[in-house]
């Protein structure tokens, strides 16, 4: 998967699609865990937790789960094989539960003595955000995917990469509606409807973006001052991109991209492909993404 940004020149009919990444709290008392017990099941691996969570001023909360294998001195990202009373919309109170397939999702340390970290947030997601949770995935694609010598130089050698923080990611690209509501101007080439992806903006232009909607996020209380809108990291936007998938794409191209061969070479509007297993809808188009650390594009 091509997950590179290349070079952006004002004028030329070429799109940064900004996606956006958040960590969302609005509200005013953060949860309170408390009680955190762990008990192996016998002859299982299967683990049961337990836990208290406290939240005066919020109906329902996202709850995770993290483990340590070294007395908590290293914590792992969120588990995933978990169920019960994780995940978003727990309601707080007493004895929560949550069982976590230990055996299944750390094979390898099968025997070891963990310390568990249950966590929970409670902020609100405003529309159009979708949860990345933390995870490992094989960023680059293989010398063998086909068409990959077309776009030598753009591809990374195949290496494993595991982000320990989830994060939120907008489902779409930033539309010529939200970046005008913003920066207060459209610079598209293509208009004709303001939910067209926005375009012919450099990644100066990009980075702005993130910051005006920031400014204005905290002015108006909706986010709180320690987050913030940027743009995903490189990593970020693929482990988002390839969803768990690991070919060079998720679906039949005309089903999930416009491209040179069904747009007639134009911008459309967004979300009108199929979307990727984690619900992002139309981000492979014709044009190119610009993740915040491939840097600067000339």
């Amino acid at each position: 998967m091509n997950s590179r940004s290349g070079q952006v020149f004002r004028g030329h009919l070429v799109a940064v699609w900004l996606m956006v990444a958040s960590a969302w709290q609005v509200l005013a008392v953060d949860p309170l865990v408390s009680n955190v017990r762990g008990k192996q099941r016998e002859g299982s691996r299967m683990v049961d937790i337990t836990y208290d969570v406290a939240d005066p001023d919020s109906p329902t909360i996202e709850v995770y789960l993290k483990v340590s294998s070294d007395g908590g001195k290293t914590w792992t990202g969120e588990m995933g094989l978990v169920s019960g009373d994780v995940g978003e919309k727990v309601v707080p109170g007493t004895g929560k539960r949550i069982v976590w397939d230990a055996g299944k999702e750390l094979p390898n340390k099968y025997g070891m003595q963990f310390r568990y970290r249950v966590g929970a947030d409670d902020f609100v997601v405003p529309p159009g955000f979708v949860k990345i949770r933390a995870g490992t995935f094989v960023m680059g694609s293989p010398e063998s995917e086909p068409d990959r010598e077309h776009f030598e130089g753009y591809f990374e050698t195949q290496h494993t990469v595991t982000l320990t923080r989830g994060f939120w990611l907008s489902d779409h690209e930033v539309t010529q509606s939200e970046y005008q509501a913003v920066i207060g101007n459209n610079p598209s080439i293509f208009r004709g409807d303001l939910n067209q992806p926005v375009e012919n903006v450099s990644w100066d232009d990009a980075v702005l973006y993130c910051q005006k909607l920031t400014e204005r996020e905290r002015a108006a209380g909706r986010i709180r001052v320690q987050h913030a809108y940027r743009l995903p990291t490189e990593a970020e936007w693929e482990y988002a991109a390839r969803a768990g998938t690991t070919g060079a794409r998720y679906g039949e191209l005309d089903a999930i991209a416009w491209y040179a061969n069904n747009s007639g070479f134009q911008i459309h509007p967004v979300k009108e492909k199929a979307p990727r297993p984690r619900n992002f809808l139309s981000v492979i188009s014709a044009g190119i993404s610009s993740p915040v650390d491939s840097g600067r594009p000339g």
